[in-house]
């Protein structure tokens, strides 16, 4: 019978198993850092089973298949290596991956997550050493630093993670040459969501030209890499999708991956969101399984019917690239679903002008929008 059911043809899971951490970022969208509801060990391994059930029903071959991992910082958990032995265990049916902010990294822990065959290890950086330092404390950037080194060093690709802001987008030519120094292989710069406690920087959202500007020059640096033969890339996210439109063929267009059904996220508690940056909960995991609340939740074919789009982004001439943008950065600055993009250039004269939606949810004026 489940054969006959809709399925995607790739699928993450992002897996958070613990709100802990050590750190207190400025932007994170956590608002709890504690172990209060914290699912346990065996729970934990009720997760994976569900997990590998759906890929196994569902037939998704490992290369198609990613279990990220991370919290908070996943290593605060006392039987992390112990949850880590169990997925490597399994990792012939997908790639897993350790989302951290790489504070725990030592030689010998990098060897034994090498010989747990992880596929890649992200660390985050938020700018240059004064910017990052600022939001993500004293001394971390070096830390960080030192961790790339040290998990390249075992043969671990490590990718860094940046959320874009007004305040550090400047420093990222220089920041990727000092990161292709230190052996990453990529930096991943993804808007900010302006939820949780990262609510206080949303002053620091980038303009939507200037977000436009930006893309334009992350393809441009990108070419340049390919020209040096350097193994090094900008990925520009998955909410890069109202940029499809620009993009030559050299370039993977992205997608925001709730209208696909295409990731899952299981938070600590067990509770089930379409995705980290779209806080709504569809479901729990002790409650119903992952492969059940993919199929049964209203909530998340709502979510992936197009026909909720706003009409002004069904008759624009990217909609069937972009499918109306990144539903997280929209949600988080209007708590709207279905309207234009907030960061949209075709749309928008300003970010301010987003703001419209927040007393009104339907057709625009062309004195807010840049045409419709």
């Amino acid at each position: 019978m489940t054969q006959h059911l809709p399925k995607p043809r790739s699928f993450t899971l992002q897996w958070h198993v613990t709100d802990r951490c050590n750190w207190r970022c400025k932007h994170c969208y956590q608002e709890k850092y504690t172990a209060k509801d914290e699912l346990s060990f065996s729970e934990l391994m009720k997760v994976l089973d569900q997990y590998i059930f759906l890929l196994k029903t569902w037939k998704i071959p490992k290369n198609m298949a990613r279990l990220h991992i991370t919290g908070g910082e996943p290593f605060a958990r006392e039987d992390f290596m112990q949850l880590l032995e169990n997925v490597h265990k399994q990792s012939n049916l997908f790639n897993w991956v350790l989302l951290s902010n790489g504070s725990f990294i030592t030689r010998d822990l990098a060897k034994k997550l090498k010989s747990l065959n992880i596929f890649f290890y992200q660390v985050s950086l938020e700018g240059l050493q004064e910017h990052n330092d600022k939001i993500r404390g004293k001394g971390s950037f070096n830390k960080v630093l030192d961790a790339i080194k040290i998990l390249t060093a075992e043969g671990i690709t490590t990718s860094v993670s940046l959320t874009l802001t007004k305040k550090n987008i400047k420093d990222i030519p220089e920041l990727c040459e000092t990161l292709y120094q230190s052996g990453a292989t990529q930096l991943s710069t993804r808007r900010l969501i302006p939820t949780g406690t990262g609510s206080q920087l949303k002053n620091e959202l980038i303009e939507p030209s200037e977000l436009k500007e930006y893309y334009l020059k992350a393809t441009e640096m990108n070419n340049k890499f390919r020209k040096q033969g350097k193994r090094f890339s900008i990925y520009i996210g998955c909410e890069s999708s109202i940029f499809n439109e620009e993009l030559d063929d050299r370039f993977a267009r992205h997608y925001c991956a709730v209208y696909d059904g295409k990731l899952m996220v299981v938070m600590p508690n067990g509770d089930i969101l379409p995705c980290r940056r779209l806080p709504i909960v569809v479901g729990n995991v002790m409650e119903k399984s992952l492969f059940e609340t993919w199929h049964s939740s209203n909530k998340l074919w709502e979510l992936r019917n197009l026909n909720n789009a706003h009409p002004s982004c069904k008759t624009c001439s990217n909609f069937n690239q972009c499918s109306g943008g990144a539903l997280c950065v929209t949600y988080s600055y209007t708590k709207k679903l279905f309207v234009p993009d907030v960061q949209c250039w075709k749309y928008y004269k300003q970010l301010e002008d987003a703001s419209f939606f927040n007393k009104f949810q339907g057709e625009v004026t062309n004195d807010v929008l840049v045409k419709i």
